[in-house]
């Protein structure tokens, strides 16, 4: 977590931001609780965070992995573990270097394509503006992210990874 200190942050698997940030989230939307910070760092102990005032946000709201449901590409497999790895087809890429030919250029930021990507039926989100995909793939909806949009906060960039279609 170099640099400065943004509205939002990420730490691991942590989605963290500012705590008033925070507060405000939850008192406008379903499906994100603020949670103090705790480090662990031994088995059996942990430490209070002690930084800039930052709290978690907190996504009660697993939706299971559903590559049926989405356009998915499987990229590799284990078959001693199961795991499995996929690549999401048709999402909005954000400007970003690629080789082409033999040199490296910056391409354009490529909108979703629609029909595209994660596809989540309403009633998964169970009224929830904001909700974890598969193993921790912090998500939201167009409502939650042009709210946060319209306030200027710092430090996020929402990349759109699919649609929610009526059931």
């Amino acid at each position: 977590m170099g640099g400065d200190v943004g509205d939002f942050m990420t730490a691991i698997d942590l989605f963290l931001a500012r705590s008033p940030i925070a507060e405000e989230l939850a008192g406008h939307f379903k499906g994100i609780e603020p949670r103090e910070i705790v480090v662990g760092w031994r088995r059996g102990s942990s430490v209070k965070y002690n930084g800039p005032e930052l709290k978690e946000l907190w996504m009660p709201l697993k939706i299971p992995f559903n590559p049926e449901g989405s356009t998915l590409e499987l990229v590799r497999s284990c078959d001693k573990c199961g795991r499995r790895e996929y690549k999401y087809l048709g999402i909005e890429e954000p400007p970003h270097e690629e080789k082409i030919e033999d040199r490296w250029e910056m391409v354009a930021r490529r909108p979703r394509k629609p029909g595209m990507g994660v596809i989540l039926p309403e009633s998964a989100l169970q009224g929830c503006d904001f909700f974890d995909y598969g193993n921790n793939f912090h998500m939201c909806t167009a409502r939650a992210k042009e709210y946060i949009e319209s306030r200027g906060w710092t430090n996020i960039e929402f990349i759109e990874y699919g649609e929610v279609i009526e059931d």
